[in-house]
């Protein structure tokens, strides 16, 4: 009797089990593939995290560099500023305007004052007035005179300027302050400021006169520099005033000031708040 072989055993049974152990084998490999992707997947986005995180924070970082160095004091906007602002050495360096106003009876320095030699008794504080004399002896030994217009004023009389300023304006105290500062708030009152005119007139065409051009080139050499210029009227608060000369303490302070090409306010970083400089505009263009 022929035996019969088991179905196992035939030739379809071993067709269908390859059949069934390839294709588990290419399931198997399908998983393996779609693991490594998800693992190279998984890895390509924690790289790219880690470097926009860097690129993130490097960013931010230049970012805030790059603030610091155009931003203000954040009292008054649309003020340039780079930082870190300059610490004043000595209240020569002191800022004096609307938002920093001095003390009544203040005088910087030494506190005293000397007449100036040759001036009609006028005065300023003691190391102001003496670099003036050198300054205005530096201005003759190139051929030329000056006239020594206003220095030092008592709080009185700035009072007494400002008011009458504010007649020759209409009653409009806004305009007077940009040319005759409020009282309290002028470098005149500190004994550090002088005023200087060829004819007896402070007027815009001083800075053509040749006393002005050897001023300006020159100032910095006894400690002055030219405080109130044409391109910062925006941030100063008073209307450009090239006879208007500022004693700041040392030859090399009124040359760092002037070779940074801020006004003080910038340089300091003593800018005037919203209130004392944005209803003066219109005056100051």
């Amino acid at each position: 009797m022929e035996r019969t072989r088991p179905a196992e055993e035939t030739n379809e049974y071993y067709s269908e089990k390859m059949k069934d152990l390839q294709y588990k084998r290419k399931s198997a490999r399908r998983r393996q593939i779609a693991r490594r992707k998800r693992r190279f997947y998984v890895l390509l986005s924690l790289v790219m995290v880690t470097f926009l995180g860097i690129g993130y924070a490097v960013s931010h970082a230049v970012g805030n560099i790059e603030t610091a160095e155009v931003t203000s004091s954040g009292k008054s906007s649309g003020q340039v500023q780079a930082t870190p602002y300059v610490e004043p050495s000595s209240d020569y360096e002191r800022v004096i305007n609307r938002s920093y106003p001095i003390e009544p009876g203040y005088i910087a320095g030494t506190g005293e004052l000397r007449t100036i030699a040759n001036s009609g008794g006028k005065q300023m504080e003691t190391n102001a007035a003496i670099n003036l004399e050198k300054m205005i002896a530096g201005l003759n030994d190139a051929g030329m005179s000056i006239i020594v217009q206003s220095t030092y004023r008592t709080d009185a009389d700035q009072e007494y300027l400002y008011n009458r300023q504010i007649g020759r304006q209409g009653g409009d105290e806004l305009k007077a302050a940009t040319i005759s500062a409020v009282p309290l708030t002028s470098e005149h009152q500190a004994g550090l400021a002088v005023d200087l005119s060829v004819d007896g007139n402070l007027d815009e065409s001083f800075a053509e006169t040749a006393q002005g051009q050897w001023l300006l080139e020159h100032c910095v050499e006894y400690g002055y520099i030219h405080r109130y210029t044409e391109d910062k009227m925006e941030i100063t608060g008073i209307i450009w005033e090239p006879w208007h000369f500022r004693y700041v303490g040392s030859p090399e302070v009124a040359k760092a000031i002037t070779d940074s090409g801020k006004c003080m306010e910038e340089y300091y970083g003593k800018f005037l708040d919203p209130e004392d400089i944005e209803p003066y505009l219109p005056y100051l263009k």
